[in-house]
């Protein structure tokens, strides 16, 4: 699914790239001051909420989707040179909650919602007026909740939180002046040793920036 999703967005900014209509707005002359923005996107995520005990015993680490996830965000971000825009913004993600699909019978059900807050620092490199692709680099505090159900029926449930860092890469399109479409991979370590749930959190988001 993600590649799927990086593939269109992608396909989607080389078309426009070729396109032969200039922007009718100069980044220079709109950035050379800052901006503040804000932005939410849709996210697609993969993680393992299997424990280091169920790793161990081989149990199948199968899950299916519970939910949607999205972010949303806002920030400040200036021109520094002449084609690199320097931005830094604060973040609150809600992942898509997991359901562990296990073959064993005798294994409980177990379902996962995470949500996190962080910062990221992020620079885009302008390819012109209207296309950027860059780095970008954050701290994000998760929360992951996972209830688990007993064989008798009861519902207990687990927090487990760890601090990590995330990194990744994005690519925008200013279909507007003061609006820009944006496509994101980004990936982060979470690990937790009092529950014993460590796994790698990869994500594509999908979303929109409205600078201010």
């Amino acid at each position: 699914m993600k590649k799927i999703i990086l593939a269109v967005a992608f396909q989607l900014i080389a078309f426009y790239s070729s396109a032969t209509m200039a922007a009718s707005y100069s980044i220079k002359d709109l950035y050379s001051s800052g901006k503040y923005y804000a932005g939410a996107n849709y996210i697609n995520s993969d993680y393992d909420i299997r424990d280091s005990d169920q790793k161990s015993r081989g149990i199948d680490g199968g899950t299916e989707r519970v939910g949607a996830g999205f972010t949303a965000h806002a920030g400040f971000e200036t021109l520094v040179m002449k084609n690199w825009m320097v931005g830094i913004e604060v973040e609150f993600t809600k992942y898509e909650g997991k359901r562990l699909t296990s073959k064993s019978i005798n294994e409980p059900s177990k379902t996962a919602k995470a949500h996190g807050v962080g910062a990221n620092i992020k620079a885009d490199y302008y390819l012109n007026d209207e296309f950027f692709i860059g780095p970008q680099v954050g701290i994000q505090h998760v929360t992951l909740n996972t209830d688990v159900s007993a064989p008798n029926g009861s519902t207990n449930t687990f927090k487990s939180s760890d601090t990590m860092l995330t990194y990744g890469v994005q690519a925008g399109y200013h279909i507007r002046s003061d609006l820009t479409a944006n496509v994101e991979f980004r990936r982060g370590k979470f690990s937790d040793r009092k529950s014993g749930l460590e796994t790698d959190i990869e994500s594509v988001m999908i979303g929109f920036e409205f600078k201010i």
